[in-house]
């Protein structure tokens, strides 16, 4: 098989797995076929157009200019004044515009599995269990086709996300620090970005979504 691109040439055995993924996956590695269709985002702020271009770049495994990850840096926050001081944050490292977006990679569970979890990594779990969010699916699949992923297809309306561990779209800190009392979060700036689920038919994805535009050194 030669890669378009590279020239390069890779040889598989007659029939293998692996060369049927080579081929099913367009030479990506990551991109499969079957899952690629009409994109919807779920729950979406109307004012925002989400730049789905991001979503169809990231299943072809290529990079798109509007992509978080290459907008983004993780930092120590070094302010002592700061609830946050001493941990991570992600800011922009230049100007983001709203709708742009990032592939959310750090932990996403359905609620059957959480006590699962839990007993399997149960410090970091529970410090994450602090910054537990429900993010809504609007009755997604988590199996593909019946015999491609699954025996059977279990529909759900929510999935839980903990973020703690993954790549940087998974470290955004809750826009009230800390203290997420209402209270609180009365007194602080709303929210810049939102977690954003994107279906591929009917296949969820999950995405950072900036809802406003980001100045550059300004956290997410």
């Amino acid at each position: 098989e030669k890669h378009e691109d590279t020239g390069a040439v890779v040889t598989f055995a007659a029939n293998s797995r692996a060369r049927r993924r080579f081929v099913n996956t367009g030479q990506t590695g990551c991109y499969n076929g079957f899952l690629m269709g009409s994109l919807k985002p779920v729950d979406c702020p109307s004012e925002v157009n989400p730049k789905l271009d991001v979503v169809s770049a990231c299943m072809r495994g290529e990079i798109h200019e509007s992509d978080l990850r290459f907008a983004t840096q993780i930092v120590i926050v070094k302010d002592e004044q700061s609830e946050l001081f001493g941990e991570k944050e992600v800011v922009a490292c230049r100007d983001i515009s709203a709708g742009e977006l990032g592939p959310y990679a750090g932990v996403l569970l359905r609620d059957d599995e959480v006590l699962q979890y839990l007993g399997q990594r149960p410090r970091p779990f529970l410090r994450a269990l602090h910054f537990w969010y429900s993010v809504l699916f609007d009755g997604a699949s988590t199996s593909a086709t019946e015999g491609e992923f699954g025996s059977a297809s279990a529909v759900v309306d929510t999935f839980s996300l903990f973020p703690f561990v993954g790549n940087e779209m998974s470290l955004v800190n809750d826009f009230a620090g800390p203290n997420r009392s209402e209270e609180h979060k009365e007194k602080v700036d709303p929210p810049n970005c939102k977690y954003q689920v994107v279906k591929s038919n009917g296949w969820p994805y999950v995405f950072v979504m900036a809802t406003k535009d980001i100045a550059q050194g300004e956290p997410l």
